[in-house]
């Protein structure tokens, strides 16, 4: 059996360019960036470790990253105003 995926949303604080880019680069591989310094995607509890791991590992000690989880209901209670919306409740593929 899969194990549930939750919606993650990523966001940092990162004074210097190069560590911001790192850290970015690491992020986008597997999130969706939705601000300049905010990314979401659907992840595993363990996956979403391992990529808040990484990043740190990317990061200067005054630098700050948040990780949320989202469950279902949390979710439906979000909203969005420009930019993308919130994700599905399943992701879908539109052929």
């Amino acid at each position: 059996m899969a194990r549930p995926r939750h919606l993650y949303v990523f966001c940092y604080d990162i004074e210097k360019n190069a560590d911001r880019v790192r850290v970015s680069g690491i992020l986008d591989n597997q999130l969706v960036r939705v601000q300049q310094s905010v990314f979401e995607g659907r992840l595993t509890r363990e996956a979403a470790w391992t990529l808040a791991e990484r990043s740190k590992v990317a990061m200067g000690p005054e630098d700050n990253l948040r990780v949320y989880c989202l469950t279902e209901s949390g979710r439906k209670l979000s909203m969005a105003f420009g930019g993308a919306p919130i994700p599905e409740a399943d992701e879908f593929w539109i052929v």
